[in-house]
């Protein structure tokens, strides 16, 4: 039972309450044998009976105050209830329309990363009887470029513990002799490496300026970044400092890190890593050059 059966419970009841003591107040006030004086003064005596009535009129204002109070409450849950089912509509709407994006975002994304390494795969060097194909090729371009920059340096191999290494070079690095030694590869093999470039630099900036949020940025970036070889950040590493490169290029190897897997057995890397923007490297390098600046200051 509600409470408002209950107040219209009490509400009849009450009325016929008066009803019937307003009945008996009048049967008792008709005697044939009362005087017109008599009846005169217990007449009077209704005015008991209208105050009845009176407090009767203000319960059912208070009644009717506490129903509009009821209505007003279960509209306001209402109107709270469908609001929340609204904005819960209005989330999925969200998702599905980041879910799409998303979906056309990798469809491109996967085209462009298959491309890159179709270019890659496709990349070939023949040299007498040798015939290199795909990563292999780049490696070799990392090769000769480090032979050429050997030639213009005089950086041979030492023999340590049985293995031929490069020593840390003393002094700091020669970097117009590296300028020398890619101008001399890359007037050799511009077409093939600048094709390579292109491609990765398309891959890269096609992920930065997607309209999605910068952990997926992100996550695909070093996606694409697990795929290079240390060959290949070598390449790139020397292609940037000599400035082979565009600003924007430039730019994406900073704040991805795409240089990360370069690796200082490779003679490039060792020698002219201090000269790069430490960002190149990624996140964690950052973090190490910013620790020994601490120990150093």
């Amino acid at each position: 039972m509600t409470p408002r059966t209950i107040n219209r419970k009490y509400i009849l009841g009450g009325v016929l309450f008066a009803l019937g003591v307003w009945c008996v107040n009048l049967w008792l006030a008709l005697p044939a044998s009362w005087s017109e004086n008599e009846r005169g003064t217990f007449g009077d005596t209704f005015g008991m009976v209208n105050s009845i009535f009176s407090g009767l009129a203000f319960i059912g204002v208070v009644w009717s105050v506490s129903t509009q109070r009821e209505e007003l409450e279960v509209a306001r849950k209402e109107m709270k209830a469908t609001q929340k089912i609204l904005e819960k509509q209005e989330d999925n709407i969200r998702e599905q329309k980041e879910a799409t994006k998303l979906q056309s975002f990798e469809t491109t994304f996967f085209q462009l990363f298959k491309l890159l390494t179709d270019i890659t795969t496709s990349m070939r060097y023949t040299y007498g009887q040798r015939d290199e194909q795909g990563k292999e090729v780049v490696e070799r371009f990392r090769k000769i470029i480090e032979d050429r920059y050997k030639k213009e340096t005089g950086r041979q191999h030492v023999g340590v513990d049985g293995q031929l290494v490069f020593m840390p070079l003393e002094g700091d690095p020669d970097k117009e002799a590296l300028r020398r030694a890619y101008k001399g590869f890359y007037d050799r093999y511009g077409d093939d490496v600048g094709h390579y470039y292109r491609s990765l630099y398309t891959v890269i900036n096609f992920i930065d300026r997607a309209d999605i949020n910068e952990d997926s940025k992100w996550f695909y970036a070093k996606l694409v970044r697990a795929q290079l070889t240390s060959g290949e950040s070598a390449l790139l590493l020397a292609n940037y400092l000599v400035g082979h490169t565009t600003p924007e290029f430039d730019a994406l190897l900073e704040k991805y890190g795409l240089i990360k897997n370069a690796n200082d057995i490779d003679l490039l890397t060792m020698d002219f890593r201090q000269l790069a923007n430490p960002e190149v490297f990624g996140r964690k390098y950052v973090e190490e050059c910013k620790s020994k600046q601490k120990l150093t200051d």
